[in-house]
């Protein structure tokens, strides 16, 4: 199935074959199910005359590649193989997901939830931004993005490889990697920070403006930029560990096998938890350890 140029209140098309359209718009709702869909100009959802909730783009096929989407309410795509979003915006969700292939995109926008599912690929992004209205939630084997952005809760989990990223920014930030864990800065503006990896992590600055923040790492070096949080910094970790400087509001708690560089550290009394016992720093290591 091949078209230009389609302008109309409702578009759906099936096919079992490809899909190439090179713009398509719709007053209403937009849904594609097809094998290789392509879509080389503009693809968009206007949000007039609705007919039921919402106006919605839904892609649906072996595999999708897409310049531009903008979605009046909620963009979906599903896909068995690699599905790809160079620039995609959506009024209420996005939701990507691949079965068996990798979920790409260059810039990304939500204004409510940002989901990117690769259950047996790759999560990758560009040299642009995710970003979510609410939370943003990203699933793969491994991932490779740019910056993301959320105002509720940022989740990124590689469950069999590296997490990998630019500036992280949500309510609260998690991330978790098999492998390595690398990110720029990270800030949680309402929760905590959570990261975990196997082989190496490594950040810019952390910084939890109302909460804690909770590292953990196996092997290979830890090493971030200056942390600052609201409440208490724990890192339980079996390397070499080479921080730029911790301050809290109540504890540190650091528990190492290698050596350790923690640069300054201030607990300064303003956090709290369950605890009484005030604010303290309590540092472990069977390595050496430099203050």
């Amino acid at each position: 199935l091949r078209r230009k140029s389609i302008e109309a209140f409702v578009v759906t098309a099936s096919a079992t074959g490809p899909v190439t359209v090179t713009t398509l718009s719709a007053a209403d709702d937009i849904a594609i199910t097809g094998g290789a869909i392509r879509v080389t100009g503009s693809f968009r959802t206007l949000g007039q005359g609705l007919i039921g909730t919402g106006s919605d783009i839904t892609i649906t096929g072996a595999s999708a590649r897409l310049s531009r989407v903008a979605a009046f309410t909620d963009l979906r795509m599903t896909t068995s193989g690699n599905q790809d979003i160079f620039d995609g915006t959506a009024g209420g969700l996005a939701e990507l997901i691949s079965t068996n292939g990798s979920v790409g995109h260059n810039t990304l926008r939500a204004g409510t939830s940002v989901t990117m599912t690769a259950a047996n690929g790759s999560v990758g992004g560009g040299d642009g931004v995710a970003r979510a209205g609410t939370t943003l939630t990203i699933l793969a084997r491994d991932i490779a993005i740019n910056e993301a952005i959320a105002t509720g809760a940022l989740n990124m989990t590689a469950t069999a490889g590296s997490a990998q990223s630019g500036d992280l920014s949500g309510g609260s930030v998690s991330v978790s990697a098999t492998d390595i864990l690398r990110a720029g800065n990270i800030q949680a503006s309402a929760g905590s920070v959570t990261l975990a990896a196997i082989n190496g992590l490594e950040t810019g600055n952390i910084t939890a403006l109302a909460g804690s923040a909770n590292l953990s790492n196996i092997n290979g070096l830890l090493s971030t930029g200056t942390i600052e949080v609201a409440d208490d910094f724990t890192l339980a970790t079996g390397s070499n560990v080479n921080l730029a400087g911790v301050t809290v509001g109540d504890d540190i708690r650091v528990n190492t096998t290698g050596t350790a560089d923690f640069g300054n550290l201030f607990a300064l009394g303003g956090g709290a938890d369950n605890e009484s016992d005030g604010a303290n720093i309590i540092l472990s290591s069977t390595g050496a350890m430099f203050v």
